[in-house]
């Protein structure tokens, strides 16, 4: 799939890989995974919005991301990395940059 400034690879509901220089993306509805170092490695992001049926993150999907300071999560998602469960590894920086979304990517910044 085409993004403005990039390309984001898709398959089955998983992202399995970005390559671009985006500095904010929206995912599309039907991803309902992020692929292990899917993002890593991307410095031109610096936020993302996930779709409200994002159920699980894979281990360092934003490993070496250092310019990413916005993540939208869903609720459901969201509280489980609140409560450090299932958080993903090499994505701790994230947590103080996590929002709660809503529909349409909105979302209500809670830390940091």
């Amino acid at each position: 799939m085409k993004t403005e400034g990039g390309e984001l690879r898709i398959e089955r509901g998983t992202v399995l890989k970005y390559t671009g220089n985006d500095e904010e993306l929206k995912l599309p509805r039907e991803v309902v995974r992020i692929a292990p170092y899917a993002f890593s490695g991307c410095l031109s992001l610096r936020k993302i919005i996930t779709p409200v049926r994002l159920a699980s993150i894979g281990k360092g999907a934003f490993y070496g991301c250092n310019n990413l300071v916005e993540v939208t999560l869903p609720g459901r998602l969201f509280r489980r990395v609140k409560r450090r469960q299932g958080f993903p590894h090499g994505c701790g920086y994230l947590f103080p940059f996590l929002r709660i979304g809503g529909r349409g990517g909105g979302g209500r910044r809670l830390l940091g």
